[in-house]
């Protein structure tokens, strides 16, 4: 390609198709009991919740006020099987809500062992493509382009995006987190995470100085900072760049800002110490959810050369431009049981025995009797036995 820019100059301009879709919900989860409950009921529509599955997910849960009369519940970004109500601690009623219930849950991956081992667990971009073929297989039904069941998408634009780009297109990128807080929540307030990334060019071409080494190691998360692109792709970029730079100018073409999901969920299972309710179990899960690029196609691009531009048509098999998958940027460590309620575990016990200490001689009395009870039983039988051969 060098040749190319030495006759013709620089990239200046791209001229591209493609078809945009959002996937549906993804869970992502390291508990594996709850997952190979869940595995059943992949595609089956569960509406707000049934009695037949004791695992719930909730994404970004927070606990609060839920409206009037002083109700309480959770409430989140997500909800998979999730009651809507339940009876709190001291008969209290627990009103819930989810921005989004999922009644119908199409994707979930498994991120292995260990209590926070969906807090780095990644999925990549031919991850999700092979689950796509392997998910149309299974579901069926209508196709987008002919390939992918379109139930694993909530949404397929209704005609393919086309655009030319400039080289002197910049983005404008900002990261921010849902606040924290319910009010923060209700009130729709966001903070910034980072700063905003300003003047990020559509077209650039790539450097060897962008890939930052340190001794002699590469490093992975600044090099994705000067590139911006994800820190799993650094290393197999760098390979590509490696062997193309001798006789190729290598370019990153930046064409779309799309939204990307990235939720921690907590699991909820039924607590029958307390009665009617769910209990938060671990936050060792998230939801996510993306806009992939179906169908993705150049077809000409434009080189600059002294104010001469110069079109040149481009023949290439379309591709499916699938983002990986990345957790939250904050996640919550699960490390073994919460305290509250191993605290609350022993005061509920202490106050049940303060309450029985003065009848427990009674009941340790009856326990002994109902026990003693079928041997007495026995005793009886055969006295009677005895007394009736001796009347003989």
């Amino acid at each position: 390609m060098t040749y190319v820019v030495a006759e013709y100059g620089g990239l200046s301009a791209v001229h591209a198709t493609w078809l945009d879709a959002v996937l549906a919900p993804i869970l992502v989860t390291g508990n594996k009991d709850a997952y190979d409950a869940i595995l059943p009921y992949l595609g089956q529509d569960i509406g707000q919740n049934t009695d037949a599955l004791d695992y719930a997910y909730v994404g970004d849960a927070e606990f609060g006020a839920t409206g009037g009369f002083g109700e309480t519940g959770w409430g989140g970004a997500f909800g998979y099987n999730f009651p809507e109500a339940w009876m709190g601690l001291g008969g209290d009623g627990v009103i819930n809500s989810t921005d989004r219930v999922i009644s119908v849950l199409y994707w979930l991956f498994y991120a292995g062992d260990g209590e926070n081992s969906a807090d780095g667990y990644a999925l990549s971009s031919e991850a999700i493509e092979e689950k796509l073929v392997e998910l149309t297989e299974q579901y069926g039904g209508e196709l987008i382009n002919d390939r992918y069941s379109r139930v694993l998408f909530d949404s397929v634009a209704e005609e393919f995006t086309e655009i030319n780009i400039a080289a002197e297109f910049e983005y404008d990128l900002r990261n921010e987190v849902l606040g924290s807080s319910w009010w923060d929540k209700l009130w729709g307030i966001t903070h910034d995470e980072s700063a905003a990334f300003d003047g990020i060019k559509a077209i650039y071409e790539v450097q060897e100085g962008d890939f930052v080494i340190r001794d002699n190691v590469l490093d992975t998360e600044e090099t994705a900072d000067n590139l911006y692109i994800a820190p799993e792709d650094v290393e197999a970029f760098k390979e590509f760049y490696d062997e193309n730079k001798a006789d190729s100018a290598v370019y990153l073409f930046r064409y779309q800002v799309s939204d990307y999901i990235s939720a921690e969920a907590s699991l909820f299972e039924p607590d029958n110490f307390i009665g009617n309710a769910w209990s938060q179990t671990d936050t060792n899960a998230y939801f996510a959810q993306e806009t992939v690029n179906l169908d993705f196609d150049i077809i000409d691009v434009t080189f600059t050369k002294d104010g001469v531009s110069t079109v040149i048509p481009v023949v290439s098999d379309p591709i499916d431009n699938i983002p990986g998958i990345t957790p939250p940027a904050n996640t919550t460590d699960d490390d073994g049981p919460e305290w509250w309620r191993i605290v609350l575990a022993v005061l509920l016990l202490l106050i049940v025995l303060v309450i029985l200490a003065p009848v427990l001689p009674y009941i340790g009395q009856a326990i002994v009797w109902v026990i003693s009870l079928p041997f007495r039983l026995i005793g009886w039988i055969v006295n009677s036995i005895k007394k009736t051969k001796k009347k003989k």
